[in-house]
């Protein structure tokens, strides 16, 4: 993502985690194209942008295609100039949030109920399919015995794997990025050993990092389009798996015998999963039944760690009254011992 320009989105609902990268990368302010919030679902990340002073237009959708990379922009108020053409707009406020929210808010107690009630007529109708062993794959990459970290991009992922990155580089884990965010990884200097992704979610980055890529496909995919083709043509596999994608990265790593599933960024309740627009989790409650007490959520680790660590300002705060102290402690210290000498030289002279 280009720093301190003025960045095109269309999708609604705004994660934080996705505010917070636009914030790190210093863009000017954000052009939506539709509404900035469904009303479906609560959201902070619209909020997070204004408060960082990052301004927020909402234009009709039918305008996306005229916003065309590195083209010159005009903002105002009620309208954007954009080369020729003149687009209405409005500035999206914090008022225009809070509406929103509680809008979602109200929505949000209604779908509980409902998104329940499809998770678990999901896992009644798959239980026995997610409960197969995936097709056989030939990998390079072995699991057998081995601590595996299995990442994805869910709110804080980055956080929860720097925390515990000293641990799994000491156990020499197998690392496996889901998705898109394996170019996250190469970016931050994470090196993946293996990727399981949709096709259009690999990169040419991704393709030529170096890293064993497994193409996860669906029963029902009826047209599944070529991969992009580089100077370098890369091997992969193809892996046909029921459920979400961080569920065949789950259920691979468990039936290749990895010995402890440590997930980072991998969604994990029912307020996740809702967030994220998905319909239930009856695929990821099956799976997580399998697994067992081999999966560990990374998430509480680098909970604990902030709670382990003292307050920064009180530690400092500390150590410079405990030297201060020590220096009066010096300097009390050298006025006895020369009020000592003193004395007994004027013994020494009588």
């Amino acid at each position: 993502m280009p720093s301190n320009r003025i960045l095109v989105c269309s999708h609604s609902d705004l994660e934080e985690s996705e505010a917070m990268r636009f914030v790190d990368n210093k863009v000017k302010a954000v052009i939506h194209c539709g509404p900035v919030m469904s009303g479906q679902i609560p959201r902070q990340g619209p909020l997070l942008l204004l408060q960082h002073g990052i301004l927020i237009w909402e234009v009709a959708v039918s305008y996306q295609s005229i916003f065309i990379p590195d083209a010159e922009a005009i903002l105002f108020s009620d309208y954007l100039l954009i080369g020729e053409y003149q687009v209405p707009c409005r500035l999206y406020g914090k008022e225009d949030w809070l509406r929103d929210q509680q809008v979602a808010s109200e929505h949000w107690e209604n779908r509980q109920e409902l998104f329940l009630a499809h998770t678990l007529a999901y896992a009644e109708n798959q239980k026995n399919e997610i409960f197969k062993p995936l097709p056989e794959l030939l990998l390079r990459t072995k699991f057998d015995g081995k601590h595996v970290v299995i990442v994805s991009n869910g709110k804080g992922y980055l956080t929860e794997l720097e925390a515990a990155s000293r641990l799994w580089r000491r156990l020499r884990s197998v690392l496996i990025g889901v998705g898109e965010v394996a170019d996250h990884l190469l970016a931050s200097g994470f090196i993946p050993d293996l990727v399981i992704a949709e096709r259009h979610q690999i990169s040419e980055r991704v393709w030529t990092c170096g890293a064993e890529i497994v193409i996860h496909t669906r029963k029902m995919d009826q047209d599944i389009q070529q991969p992009r083709q580089f100077s370098s043509p890369t091997r992969y596999h193809e892996l046909n798996g029921l459920g979400s994608t961080e569920d065949v990265a789950l259920r691979l790593a468990y039936e290749q015998g990895g010995e402890r599933l440590m997930t980072v960024g991998v969604q994990l309740h029912m307020h996740e999963f809702m967030a994220s627009g998905m319909p239930e989790m009856g695929s990821s409650l099956l799976v997580r039944l399998r697994i067992g007490d081999r999966l560990v959520d990374m998430k509480s680790l680098s909970v604990l760690q902030e709670a382990a660590q003292p307050p920064r300002r009180e530690f400092l705060s500390t150590l410079i009254l405990c030297g201060v102290f020590i220096g009066l402690s010096f300097l009390q210290l050298h006025w006895i011992l020369q009020r000592a000498v003193h004395t007994v030289w004027k013994l020494v002279g009588l």
